[in-house]
């Protein structure tokens, strides 16, 4: 027991020996901390008064220089503070092309077109002759009818950088009826006669140059017994949509011989003559654009 309690007495006087130096290591910023160890008053009274140390100079703090302004453009969009970012997002920068704003275009003026020459013309011509003769117990009597129609159309049409057209139309009709002896007839004569002529000369100078011409004629001739209704009708019909055409050259010639003897005649003669003629000139000319 004695062998014991010296090892544990030795044991612990070395854990104390050793215990303030491990305090010590273990924390050094807690070491201003203690009470200074008692120093032997012999020691105290040779040791010099300290002199009191002056306090150091106060130096005052320079003022920070200020952040000078920067480039809102070279500021870096992520540098930026989140509450800006979240709040309103950088746009990205366009490109110079695109800043710029695009001057409107000038709108080229459009060329005026070419000027056209046109000539139209349209003629008609119409004759319609009717003779009522003798009708029976007639002797050396005779009936005569002549119709002449003559149409011409000159067109001259001049459009060097447009369109240049010439449109002519030419309408001839002749209608013959004549109504004669019809028993006991002694040298009796009926003569129709029917003469028609039409001529366009057209001529077109352009950068698009057309000419159209159209002709037409007819003619009816008739020798009856009795007047025929379905032909007056026809030719009261024509003539009433002839009259509502203001847009043309119109001739028309009517003729009606009614002889006074009608029964027992002897040398009655009955004459029908018609003529027409129409000349149509026309010129149109534009000049070239400068």
């Amino acid at each position: 027991m004695t062998a014991r309690r010296l090892t544990s007495a030795l044991l612990l006087a070395l854990l104390l020996a050793l215990l303030p130096g491990v305090a010590s290591a273990a924390e050094p910023e807690f070491h201003a901390e203690r009470e200074p160890a008692a120093v032997p008053e012999d020691v105290l009274e040779e040791a010099p008064v300290p002199v009191e140390e002056a306090p150091d100079e106060f130096v005052p703090a320079e003022p920070e220089p200020e952040p000078k302004p920067q480039d809102p453009e070279a500021v870096d969009p992520e540098a930026a503070a989140p509450e800006a970012l979240e709040s309103e997002p950088a746009e990205p920068e366009a490109p110079p092309s695109e800043v710029t704003e695009a001057k409107p275009e000038q709108a080229e003026p459009e060329a005026a077109p070419a000027p056209d020459a046109v000539n139209r013309a349209r003629t008609m011509q119409v004759i319609v002759q009717v003779q009522v003769g003798c009708r029976h117990h007639c002797e050396a009597t005779s009936q005569s009818q002549t119709a002449i129609q003559e149409a011409r159309t000159e067109q001259t049409a001049v459009a060097p950088d447009g369109s240049a057209r010439n449109e002519s139309t030419i309408e001839q009709h002749v209608w013959q009826l004549q109504l004669g002896c019809v028993f006991f007839c002694t040298a009796t004569v009926q003569t129709q006669t029917v003469v028609q002529r039409a001529d366009a000369v057209q001529t077109a100078a352009g950068a698009e140059a057309s000419n159209t011409s159209s002709i037409s004629q007819s003619a009816r001739q008739t020798q009856a017994r009795a007047r025929r209704r379905s032909l007056f009708k026809e030719l009261r019909a024509f003539l009433r949509a002839l009259s509502l055409d203001v847009s043309v050259t119109v001739q028309v010639i009517r003729q009606v011989q009614v002889a006074d003897c009608r029964h027992h005649c002897t040398g009655g003669s009955q004459v029908q003559f018609a003529v027409q003629q129409a000349l149509v000139v026309q010129v149109a000319e534009t000049r070239g654009n400068d």
